[in-house]
């Protein structure tokens, strides 16, 4: 995903950390402040140990056989805007399948004019027939395209409705809760979507968008991002950093939402039983026991 960390850190504001506000000044090498971030981490992947990646061209080539092994799903950048379809696309939906792993795409949603959704949808939706994907399409939403507020609503929910009657799937949104909150008014469909957040933070739970979160029934998120500086190389991707992302609930749970049948990344492959031990012939018994007899001096 493309939006920049430092504009969202500001319209977020400082995220609360569970450990004294005296660490909060501390540099990222403060090694009291990277203990508690090591205790942080190791908290979260046992409340939410279904974990994914997004990718785009950005990767580069990847090694889909060692990404496979830590992820149970991933998230394809099928394209952008009008027709601008991602040039990784094809080789990355083919490693992600031979992988065996959860599948799902999203397109950068680019709004330019008041009609231009139908475009974007028509692009999006092109590829996703084709792509046998199990998790929801998603509608990447992190750009105005100038629009105002009224406007941009109009666009997103036109989108929505566009890329449900082109399918009959209704579409994941994803998007940032400062961008959200800043470009869009309340609204009450938004929250009736599945939440693909992305908060880049190590707090043990994302800030969301106000309409997911909205007092009268409020959503939360199924996806978060939470990361955009995982290491690219220790999930075989060719890039510096990779997105990291995670799911909701339990990999039980996942497995009966999107009809798959994925095992933990940490179960080992039982090893086959050894083979039975051949009873000793006649005369194998035989000299079985003259040895041992004449081991106690039997004769």
């Amino acid at each position: 995903m493309l939006w920049n960390e430092d504009q969202e850190i500001t319209q977020l504001g400082t995220v609360s950390r569970p450990f004294s506000p005296q660490l909060k000044a501390r540099k990222l090498t403060d090694p009291i402040r990277e203990f508690y971030r090591a205790k942080i981490a190791k908290l979260q992947a046992l409340i939410y140990p279904v974990v994914g990646v997004d990718v785009s061209y950005w990767q580069s080539a990847i090694d889909w056989n060692k990404l496979g092994k830590q992820v149970y799903f991933v998230f394809i950048r099928a394209g952008r805007g009008n027709a601008d379809f991602d040039t990784m696309y094809e080789s990355y939906l083919t490693g992600a399948h031979n992988a065996g792993r959860g599948i799902g795409l999203y397109w950068y949603m680019m709004p330019r004019t008041t009609s231009n959704f139908k475009l974007n949808v028509d692009s999006f939706v092109s590829r996703y027939r084709k792509s046998a994907s199990q998790l929801p399409p998603v509608l990447d939403v992190e750009e105005n395209g100038g629009m105002s507020k009224t406007e941009l609503t109009g666009w997103i929910q036109k989108a929505v409705k566009y890329f449900q009657d082109a399918t009959g799937v209704s579409p994941m949104i994803y998007t940032s809760p400062g961008f959200w909150n800043a470009n869009t008014y309340r609204n009450d469909w938004a929250k009736q979507l599945m939440l693909w957040n992305a908060h880049w933070t190590t707090a043990d739970e994302p800030i969301i968008p106000n309409d997911w979160g909205a007092v009268a029934q409020p959503r939360t998120w199924t996806f978060w991002q939470h990361s955009s500086k995982g290491d690219g190389a220790k999930y075989g991707a060719s890039s510096t950093f990779i997105d990291l992302n995670r799911y909701h609930y339990s990999l039980a749970t996942f497995n009966q939402q999107f009809n798959m049948d994925l095992k933990p990344l940490d179960t080992a492959p039982i090893p086959p039983p050894p083979p039975p031990t051949p009873e000793p012939t006649h005369d194998e018994q035989v000299k079985i026991m003259w040895a041992y007899g004449k081991s106690q001096k039997w004769w």
